[in-house]
């Protein structure tokens, strides 16, 4: 078996390949097996793991006339080839069969206006831009940020694109496209054309292209590679030796962080982190205190909050000289304080680039006031009835004037503080008489020199030379020489700014989707990327999907540590059969759930430093076997609040309204949008608000609500509507969580799911307001009863204010939305169709063995 090269130059190849259609024909639903066989029996590049490989395999189920199967996850793998071949294969399977899911589901995303830029077969793109009626109404950077398409699958003239170049004019505000179909076809051969952007794939491709690749060829650190396969059987961990003390001096670490850090003995450590419990700090110490010298790590998250949080936790060890942070992601979307810290941030502030530019800015500075004073003096040598050009705010500029004025102050404020009296050293009249002084001196030397001026030697006839202010001339020469350097060091600065720093980073942090930027990195700066990989950290890792793990491999980490919490959001995985394939076949199941069914030593964090103690105690008891705790200080912290203000429960009976699949309730909305008006606490502008929900109409209808009537908290970010899948790794000062369901049946569909419920009451830091219907939710779940019955004994509860002006507006639109949504077609989309009907449906119920009954989470019909 051949080793693999950790920094292959990965080569894109655009052959000619047959169409899904003709290869498989209209045959019914196939094995995911034979589809990857003959998917790769023609190409050996496929086999080895090229990129273009993945991209075609990709095309191919996109545009499958049937849907492709997933393979079930194993709970273990051998390390004999046979087994490790099976799991990369399974990996590809589910790869394959999400991205095919995501494609059909997704839509078009994006309409653009294309035309072919060029000669063809020699420099042609496909020059793409904007509608025009989508330039009027968004700004230029959006426009710009919206015709990224690299790696993005287009449609044109309805036959797949994948875009492998995109270059962006900013002037103009189009992109130059370069790609190729399965048929070998490149975007070049279209005149007027509409393009249709349907999905980025990059992620997608990244993932797969690592899966083919570790499937041939061996893994960089196959003593990872192993206990991933197999997480029973331990590893030695190649971290660095803790010591007897931990360095704290930074950021505080209680017990069980120290613990955590500390049992870092093997080569996969999983640690358990509950809402709230310091995974960010755990983070910041298992780095400054286990990370070898000279070793760099990579942090990923799964949503950019959590990236955002981590930053500003180890921001603190880079501004102080210590680990060196590199983020991997868009500025606009990681969040205030890892923008700060994007590759090109940190060549902005690179310390060789600043240094070069100030000595270039001052140099220009001392040049251009030079310039100016050598302009006047020869204007007034030879044109004394002229009047100066040279302005006071000039003059203050130079160098020695400003050295002067910093002398002048400096002799005041010696003479002030020696006891003279203030006559002697007024500043006004030592100004003065200074000033007076110098313009008797100026005085003098024009009455000496005024036969000079017409003089032969003022003709440029002395010696044969022109007549130059000779030292001004020699200063203007040498400053000026200086500048030209300093300019052209200034370049050489920031050309290497790039690879200065990723030579000094220590620590890699991107979100999970966004990891194969850490690859290719590894390709395009092969010598200044740091020699080791000592360990990879994977936040929020029980929200990571298994398929995410040929590409931490692929990476070269020597060392896996998860955390995460395994009673919060398992992956989003997209089915086109619904979710019940994929529990069925444990495809949602993250590899920190697996490691731990495995065997794998948990280490837990039980502090927690964000909910209120009354807010703790229901989570605790609820999810984590009352094991969590609140630390003292947070404890303190909310005496002053009161506990029955704390959680409150306002009661809306509205009935709920279909849209598609998914619900709204706009009697909800009504009551939200007044508790903001008169809530003390909430509708103060400096206190942030976020508005939870379980169904993304519900939010859209919120959001439209809000802004108008409230559109300047909506507009100042001071309030957030989400829902719950955004929400979590988040959190706010207080959260409004809206319930939505509200029926005669006391069905409450998917809200019944433990790992949505535990989010969604667990973002608070100072108040949780539920705003539902108490009685459908007290006998719909045992959970949801014993949430509302804690609410009753522990807060308040008593009916919403729902004003008839917001009333009207939200049940109008409400009704809008209901209407357009039955009037849709069916099966043409995310959430509707028959695919989408079966997601809530038990699968133990339709094979006679559930024995949940009325408690199953599932519909049972």
């Amino acid at each position: 078996m051949r080793r693999l090269n950790l920094r292959p130059r990965v080569t894109v190849r655009r052959d000619d390949r047959r169409t899904f259609g003709e290869s498989f024909g209209m045959m019914a639903c196939r094995s995911i097996e034979d589809v990857l066989a003959e998917l790769g029996s023609d190409s050996a590049d496929n086999r080895k793991g090229k990129t273009g490989g993945a991209r075609a395999k990709l095309l191919e189920a996109f545009v499958s006339p049937v849907p492709l199967e997933f393979l079930p996850v194993n709970d273990t793998y051998g390390s004999t080839r046979g087994q490790r071949t099976a799991y990369y294969k399974t990996m590809q399977a589910n790869l394959l069969a999400e991205a095919a899911a995501a494609f059909k589901s997704g839509g078009q995303r994006l309409l653009l206006n294309g035309r072919r830029q060029g000669t063809p077969g020699v420099n042609a793109r496909l020059l793409v831009s904007l509608p025009p009626e989508r330039r009027a109404n968004a700004e230029p950077k959006s426009q710009l940020s919206e015709l990224q398409l690299k790696d993005n699958v287009l449609e044109v003239d309805g036959e797949l694109f994948w875009v492998t170049v995109c270059e962006v004019d900013e002037r103009t505000a189009a992109a130059g496209l370069e790609g190729f179909s399965l048929d070998g076809r490149r975007l070049e051969n279209f005149e007027e054309c509409g393009v249709k952007v349907r999905l980025f794939a990059g992620d997608y491709s990244s993932r797969l292209n690592c899966a083919l690749e570790l499937e041939e060829l061996a893994a960089p650190v196959p003593e990872l590679e192993r206990m991933v396969l197999d997480p029973s059987r331990p590893v030695a961990s190649t971290l660095r030796g803790c010591g007897w003390r931990i360095h704290d001096e930074m950021l505080p670490i209680n017990e069980d962080q120290q613990l955590a850090v500390r049992s870092l003995t093997h080569r996969v450590e999983l640690i358990h982190g509950p809402p709230g419990t310091g995974k960010s700090t755990t983070i910041f110490h298992i780095l400054n205190n286990r990370l070898p010298a000279a070793a760099a790590a990579v942090v990923t998250c799964v949503t950019n909050q959590a990236i955002d949080a981590v930053a500003e936790k180890l921001s603190t060890a880079h501004e102080g000289g210590g680990l060196k942070i590199l983020v991997l992601g868009n500025p606009d979307r990681v969040g205030k304080t890892a923008g700060k810290y994007t590759l090109e941030q940190l060549c902005l502030r690179d310390d060789l680039v600043v240094s070069m530019r100030w000595a270039a800015q001052v140099l220009h500075r001392t040049l251009s006031s030079l310039q100016l004073l050598q302009k006047t003096r020869n204007e007034r040598l030879w044109r004394p009835h002229n009047t100066s050009r040279l302005r006071l705010a000039d003059i203050e500029k130079l160098p020695s004037v400003q050295r002067y004025a910093e002398e002048l102050q400096r002799e005041n404020r010696k003479r002030r503080l020696s006891g003279m009296p203030e006559e002697a050293y007024d500043p006004m009249r030592f100004y003065l008489d200074r000033l007076n002084a110098s313009k008797e001196k100026m005085a003098w030397v024009v009455v000496r020199s005024r036969p000079l001026r017409y003089h032969k030697f003022c003709r440029g006839l002395v010696f044969g030379q022109p007549f130059r202010a000779f030292n001004v001339e020699q200063l203007l020469q040498k400053v000026s020489a200086a500048h030209r350097k300093a300019q052209s060091a200034l370049a050489v600065a920031q050309a290497t700014a790039q690879s200065r720093t990723v030579r000094n980073t220590r620590v890699f942090l991107c979100t999970i989707p966004s990891g194969y930027k850490v690859q290719k990195l590894q390709e395009d700066f092969e010598k200044d990327f740091p020699g080791r990989l000592v360990i990879s950290i994977l936040d929020e890792a029980a929200a990571t999907a298994e398929t995410y793990m040929p590409l931490i491999l692929r990476m070269g980490v020597e060392n896996l540590v998860l955390l995460g919490d395994h009673k919060q959001l398992n992956p989003l995985v997209l089915a086109t059969a619904g979710d019940w394939e994929i529990k069925d076949k444990q495809v949602d199941r993250s590899f920190m759930e697996r490691a731990m069914q495995s065997g794998c030593k948990l280490h837990a964090l039980h502090t927690q430093y964000r909910m209120p103690d009354i807010l703790c105690k229901l989570v605790s008891q609820l999810f984590y076997g009352g094991r969590l705790s609140t630390d003292f200080s947070v404890q303190m912290a909310g005496m002053g609040l009161g506990e029955n203000k704390v959680l409150q429960w306002l009661t809306v009976n509205s009935r709920e309204l279909e849209v598609g699949t998914s619900r709204v309730n706009f009697g909800e909305v009504a009551a939200v949008v007044s508790l903001l008006q008169t809530s003390r606490a909430l509708k103060n502008p400096r206190e942030n608000v976020m508005i939870i929900t379980l169904y993304k109409p519900q939010a859209a209808l919120l959001s439209e609500t809000l802004q108008k009537f409230l559109p300047e908290r909506l507009d100042s970010g001071n309030v957030k509507v989400v829902t719950v899948d955004a929400a979590q790794g988040s959190e706010a000062p207080h959260i409004v969580l809206s319930t939505v369901r509200s029926n005669n049946e006391y069905n409450i569909g998917f809200a019944s799911n433990p790992r949505r419920l535990c989010v969604a009451i667990s973002r608070a830091q100072k108040t949780l307001t539920v705003v539902g219907n108490a009685d459908v939710f007290w006998q719909s779940r045992p959970n949801w009863c014993r949430v509302v019955d804690y609410f009753w004994r522990n807060g308040t509860s008593h009916p919403a204010q729902m004003p008839a002006s917001i009333l009207e507006v939200a049940k109008t639109r409400a009704e809008e939305m209901a209407e357009r949504s039955y009037r849709a077609p069916k099966g043409k989309g995310k959430g509707k169709g028959k695919g989408a009907e079966r997601r809530e449906r038990c699968v133990h119920y339709a094979r006679g063995r559930c024995r949940h009954g009325m408690l199953c989470a599932y519909l049972h019909d």
